[in-house]
């Protein structure tokens, strides 16, 4: 299990950034547990990932059982997140660029 922490105490953090390690977390095929903040929510949904109440150690305590209990249910989200991550590869992008300069000259 990994986790995307997040705080409403940080403005900037709470609307605008969104981890790289979350897409690294994505492709690693291993259950996230995420503050749901509206930059995490950005990147992904209840599709991918497990959200928990920013500040809020109860509701992550509850994410972090849920995450051990429910296994089955957790493999159909760690699914979604890969497939979701897997168009930013940074070979796709790579060759993404390289056609885009091979169909400009």
């Amino acid at each position: 299990m990994l986790f995307v922490l997040g705080t409403k105490h940080n403005e900037y953090s709470y609307y605008h950034t969104s981890p790289m390690k979350l897409f690294e977390y994505m492709a690693s095929r291993t259950p996230i547990v995420a503050s749901k903040t509206p930059a995490v929510m950005q990147a992904v949904s209840d599709a991918e990932v497990v959200f928990y109440t920013p500040d809020d150690a109860k509701s992550l305590a509850e994410k972090i059982e849920y995450t051990i209990a429910c296994r089955a249910e957790l493999a159909l989200k760690t699914d979604a997140a890969y497939k979701k991550v897997l168009p930013l590869a940074w070979e796709r992008r790579a060759n993404s660029v390289l056609k885009f300069i091979a169909s400009h000259t």
